[in-house]
């Protein structure tokens, strides 16, 4: 008996396949806030007969029925699933105009062969809700403990709940150390975080007794999704700056101020053709994306006026299971439609989450961390070479190709962020002796296989 609740959307999907169940089993993981409600069809209680969609129809197509009546299926109802737990940026490309079409072919023939496409991947029938894989995995390092200088510190962090945002809190939680999360949602957040962080949404209630020893900085709108409309950039502009000044007039207000503020900033800041930078180079502002990024640093490096070690940590391509665009591009390459985006002579600079947190402790306990540090591995390699180590460490073809005229006569300007890539070195990290978990690419993709 499925329990209606006019706020959630139903979703209906095969259990019976592994990789169906998979997802789903992802999709509760990420519905902090309880807005889906996943129904397996294959499970001897459902009978469809109770919905106006039949059985058959419901094998052929994911199903969603909206909290309002409306139905929708195929990707029409991923994209609106994906949309309701904040993850909608994730699969937003495969509706963009001329693509949607080709996606939406690639899906039926995903839905027809999606149980035999299962055993090919190794994975078996879903019986337990668990849709385990029956092969040994690569072992994989167990994570490390932060190395932050101290045994328990107050972390105020802003937008805590994203892919670096959640890892870094949970982390620090389990870790003992006492985080207060600046967010939009702090219910949501709360139940994230099993009630084990403070939760507020602004940093202006706190009061100025207050005392934390970090302030982390993570806010901001993805950049790559949908197309750089005016309305989208000023949203992106915003999502950075009002949290960055938010932040700022506690850090004024504040008796005794922190003592490092970690600004999250991108390597887009130098430009997408530039090549073999550290921090050492001049970069002025060369598109929307790196002008985001100058604006961004700007505005928060006010806070060494005030006394405040600025670090702004200018990270590449995080890579990591959880969250971010690497778990789309790694399902995309086990479903055999791997492929290289424009020339392929792009660069990618990349770091894998756990060296992006241990880039986090480092400069929360090494006062010779100030100012731009680029957190990036020091292995960059072009898109062409990116692809072809995730296709030989999946063991997967990587054979398509989306011209690069096409992107960017869809995206538009957006498009620089896919078809150009610069190649940045972690300088600093060198020069401060900082060691890396994963400095090879093969090495962090077989971590995250």
């Amino acid at each position: 008996m499925v329990t209606l609740n006019a706020t959630q959307t139903l979703v209906f999907y095969d259990g019976a396949c592994p990789l169906c169940g998979a997802e789903a089993n992802w999709l509760r993981r990420k519905d902090g806030a309880g807005r889906l409600n996943l129904i397996d069809i294959a499970a001897p209680s459902f009978d469809a007969r109770v919905w106006p969609v039949s059985l058959a129809d419901m094998n052929s197509a994911l199903h969603a029925r909206l909290p309002d009546g409306r139905w929708l299926k195929g990707l029409a109802a991923t994209r609106h699933i994906y949309r309701a737990i904040g993850c909608g940026w994730m699969m937003a490309f495969t509706g963009w105009p001329l693509l949607a079409s080709l996606f939406d072919w690639a899906y039926a023939g995903f839905a027809r062969n999606r149980v035999p496409l299962s055993t090919r991947l190794g994975m078996r029938h879903c019986t337990d809700d668990a849709c385990r894989i029956t092969h040994q995995p690569t072992p994989r390092k167990p994570n490390a403990r932060l190395n932050l200088g101290a045994a328990q510190l107050r972390f105020l962090i802003a937008s805590g709940t994203g892919f670096i945002g959640g890892a870094l809190t949970r982390r620090l939680i389990a870790e003992g150390h006492r985080v207060t999360l600046v967010t939009r949602n702090p219910r949501r957040a709360m139940k994230q975080f099993g009630g084990a962080a403070r939760c507020i949404p602004i940093a202006a209630t706190l009061s100025p007794a207050e005392y934390f020893d970090v302030v982390v900085n993570l806010a901001g709108a993805p950049v790559v999704g949908l197309p750089w409309t005016r309305a989208r950039k000023k949203k992106l502009l915003d999502s950075r700056i009002l949290p960055t000044e938010d932040l700022l007039r506690y850090a004024e207000r504040a008796q005794v101020r922190p003592r490092v503020w970690i600004q999250a900033s991108a390597i887009g800041y130098y430009g997408q053709t530039a090549t073999n930078i550290d921090e050492t180079t001049a970069a002025g502002v060369s598109d929307f994306a790196s002008g985001l990024c100058h604006r961004w640093e700007a505005r928060a490096q006010t806070c060494s006026a005030l006394g405040i070690r600025y670090v702004a940590l200018r990270f590449g391509l995080v890579m990591g299971r959880s969250g971010g665009s690497f778990p789309p591009l790694l399902l995309g390459l086990k479903l055999g439609a791997g492929s290289v985006i424009g020339s392929g002579r792009q660069f990618v600079s990349w770091i894998h989450i756990e060296d992006a947190l241990g880039v986090i402790a480092h400069a929360v306990r090494d006062t010779k961390f100030e100012g731009a540090i680029n957190a990036v591995a020091p292995e960059s390699v072009s898109y062409r070479e990116f692809m072809r180590e995730a296709g030989a460490v999946t063991h997967r073809p990587v054979w398509l190709r989306i011209p690069e005229q096409v992107l960017r006569k869809l995206l538009g300007e957006m498009a620089i962020m896919l078809v150009e890539g610069p190649c940045v070195l972690p300088g600093k990290l060198r020069t401060l002796h900082h060691e890396f978990r994963f400095r090879t690419l093969r090495a962090a993709l077989a971590d995250l296989t």
